[in-house]
C-alpha cells in the first residue's frame, strides 16, 4: 500500500472542490447518456477545466464501460523532472481517494 498521498492540485479551480458540488456538476454534465455502454480498449478525453471541456469528457466517459483497472496517461505540464514517470502515490480527490 502506498504511503505517499498526492493532494488534489486544482480542485475548486478546474472542477468543484467538494464531494457534493463535484457530484452535482458531473450529473449536470452527463445529461442523457445511452443505456448500453460500449466496451473499448482505450479512450481519449480532454482534461482542461470543466467549464472548457467537461461536457466532452462526461460524454466520452459516460458512453463506455469503465473497467476495474484503469491506466491514466497525462502530460508533464511543468517540464520538471523526468519526461516519463510512474507514481505509487494514492491520489486524493474531492469524491475520495484513488490507490
Amino acid at each position: 500500500m502506498s504511503t505517499i498521498t498526492r493532494p488534489p492540485a486544482v480542485a475548486g479551480r478546474f472542477y468543484p472542490g467538494t464531494n457534493n458540488s463535484l457530484r452535482t456538476s458531473i450529473q449536470d454534465l452527463t445529461g442523457i447518456l445511452p443505456e448500453r455502454k460500449q466496451r473499448v480498449l482505450a479512450a481519449v478525453s480532454p482534461h482542461a477545466g470543466y467549464v472548457y471541456s467537461g461536457s466532452v469528457a462526461a460524454d466520452t466517459l459516460g458512453r463506455i464501460e469503465i473497467p476495474e483497472t484503469v491506466i491514466l496517461l497525462g502530460p508533464n505540464h511543468t517540464g520538471q523532472g523526468k519526461p516519463i514517470a510512474l507514481s505509487t502515490a494514492t491520489w486524493d480527490m474531492p469524491m475520495g481517494s484513488v490507490p
